[in-house]
């Protein structure tokens, strides 16, 4: 169960209350929950997470809140471009697709993931050919009798 809103200011409370003793604080947070009765949490916090909720408050951030930046979401124009461009050229890089269309490296790479594309390296395979057939064989023989030779 994570903390509430109150229970952070109840641990922000204790903290000043115990003039900037967190593990002084977490000892009477703990104390406070146990005799108010109510529902009792799965874990407790200790003196760093009193820290944590002292230096959000601190800081004018709410503990607990993740404050990430908010994801762009898809827009089908920019997804229609970038599969329209790997559709052009199969090989084409994702920073590729950033300097032509003019989305992030990332949203592209992601834009391909979710479509089913999978990153990797067109590479040309070597064949064999009849032209140096004889000079394999030359040295096929030779390897097989310095092989012979060493047993």
């Amino acid at each position: 169960m994570p903390f509430t809103s109150r229970d952070y200011a109840l641990m922000h409370y204790y903290y000043g209350y115990a003039r900037g003793n967190a593990s002084e604080a977490a000892r009477l947070y703990r104390e406070e929950v146990q005799n108010g009765g109510g529902s009792q949490p799965e874990t407790w916090p200790d003196h760093r997470m009193i820290l944590r909720v002292h230096n959000s408050y601190m800081e004018g951030r709410l503990p607990g809140v993740r404050s990430g930046r908010i994801r762009e979401l898809r827009d089908p124009d920019t997804v229609e471009s970038v599969l329209e461009e790997v559709a052009a050229d199969s090989s084409i890089s994702v920073r590729t697709l950033e300097r032509r269309i003019g989305v992030s490296k990332s949203q592209a790479h992601r834009i391909l993931q979710q479509e089913g594309f999978h990153p990797y390296h067109i590479q040309r395979v070597q064949q064999r050919k009849s032209k140096g057939k004889e000079q394999r064989e030359e040295k096929s023989g030779l390897l097989s009798g310095n092989a012979a030779a060493s047993s």
